[in-house]
Formats: structure tokens, C-alpha cells, sequence
């Protein structure tokens, strides 16, 4: 059982990963062979959220601004890997939605903004898998693309951030509890591809002014977990 942010004390394997470090050496209920793989894939389209806050913006926003916005497109994929106590896993995570002017001003180009987050972790359980430490590294790239109007599409600007990602999970065989904890470093992305780059201080797309850098703040979670009834044996130790 667990509440909340507790998820951080109980990832285990690929799900785990985005919540935990330490994920990718924890086996799921259902992991019974020395080895074990495990692949996820998945796709979103706009459908009923294009019309909803999906964005959560608020009561700032406006019904025009969810209307400009409501374009949208999410992939997820990943793999994990898991040979007795050590694991691994990485995973792609890409977000592209289109932003487009009111129709007053259709003949201005609008933009594509794609944010896809790279992680590759790798982790081992010490101590009959009691402790759990796992690291890697996560990777964050935006992409903004100039399309429609009167202007030709192309690539406007493309940003890079890498910053590490630590975990641990530990789990007293002698207690009905699990605690973790998981860090990832901030992310502040640079420019890599700009062939529109100029000596002005502000750019712009159209009729949008673009960024000069694209930040992830550092993150640190903290979690417990309460296991009620009997765990179960795994080639890694019980769960």
C-alpha cells in the first residue's frame, strides 16, 4: 500500500523507472526467471483533451489558448533488462504540441515545440536485495519548428541538457516497510542548432519570440511504503 509520492519507495522495474533510479534492479510481482525483459511502447493523441485543460493551465486560461494549443502528440517507449540482482533500463519520452496564432493573423507562421526526455539507468541490490542503489544519466532535447502562413517551414531552434540521475531503495526484510529516494540533477539546455543565429538579443519564429534556453529544475523525492501480508520470493530476493 502507498500513498502519493511513496511510489518512490516501491518502483521497480521499467514503470518504476521514471519514479526511482533504483527501478531497473527491482523485480515486478510477476518477474520469476533469473532473467528478464520487459518493453513498453505507447502513443497519445489529442482526442477529448484537445478540448480540456490538458495543459493545466488554470484559471488563467483561456478557452482561445487552449484552442491554439489543443494539437498535441505523445510517444513513450522503453526497455529493461534484469539479470539476478542488476538492472537495466532506458526509456524515450517525447511531447509535441503546435502552437498557431488566432485566424486573424493566419497569415503569420505558427510553431512546433517537441520536448523529449532520454533516460538510461542502471542499478544493483545489495544484501540479499535489500538495498537498492541505481544512476544514469537523463538527457533533455527541444525542438521548435516554424510551419504555415506565408513563410516556409523549417527548423528554427533546437536546445541539449544532460544531468545525472541517482536512487536508492531499501527494503529491511525484517520490516513491513520500504523507503526511497531519488534525485535528478537540473537541467539547463543549450543551443545546438541555431542557423539562425544573430547578433540580437531577442529572436523570433514568426510572431513568437523564442528562448534562450530551455531549464529542467533538480528534483528530489522521498518515500515510504506499507506492505500489508506476505511478500513473495524472486530470483533477486523476496518482494
Amino acid at each position: 500500500m502507498s500513498l502519493a509520492g511513496a511510489n518512490t519507495a516501491q518502483a521497480s522495474s521499467l514503470d518504476g523507472s521514471a519514479a526511482n533510479a533504483a527501478a531497473p534492479a527491482m523485480r515486478n510481482m510477476f518477474s520469476v526467471r533469473w532473467f528478464d525483459i520487459d518493453v513498453d511502447a505507447g502513443i497519445s493523441f489529442p482526442g477529448s483533451f484537445g478540448s480540456s485543460d490538458f495543459q493545466n493551465r488554470g484559471s488563467r486560461g483561456s478557452a482561445s489558448s487552449v484552442d491554439r494549443t489543443r494539437q498535441f502528440l505523445n510517444l513513450y517507449g522503453g526497455a529493461s533488462m534484469q539479470f539476478g540482482n542488476f538492472g537495466v533500463a532506458a526509456s524515450i519520452d517525447s511531447f509535441r504540441y503546435d502552437v498557431e496564432l488566432p485566424e486573424t493573423q493566419a497569415v503569420r507562421p505558427g510553431v512546433s515545440v517537441t520536448f523529449t526526455r532520454y533516460t538510461a539507468l542502471a542499478a544493483y541490490g545489495f544484501f540479499d536485495n535489500q538495498l537498492v542503489l541505481g544512476g544514469g544519466i537523463r538527457a533533455l532535447t527541444t525542438g521548435i519548428q516554424q510551419f504555415g502562413g506565408t513563410e516556409p517551414s523549417r527548423e528554427v531552434l533546437t536546445f541539449l541538457g544532460v544531468a545525472p540521475e541517482a536512487g536508492a531503495i531499501w527494503k529491511p526484510k525484517t520490516l513491513p516497510f520500504s523507503f526511497g529516494a531519488t534525485f535528478r540533477g537540473g537541467i539547463s539546455a543549450a543551443p545546438v542548432f541555431n542557423p539562425n543565429r544573430s547578433t540580437d538579443t531577442i529572436q523570433r519564429a514568426g510572431a513568437f519570440v523564442l528562448p534562450s534556453t530551455v531549464t529542467a529544475p533538480w528534483e528530489l523525492e522521498l518515500g515510504v511504503a506499507l506492505q500489508l501480508g506476505r511478500g513473495r520470493s524472486t530470483p533477486s530476493g523476496s518482494i
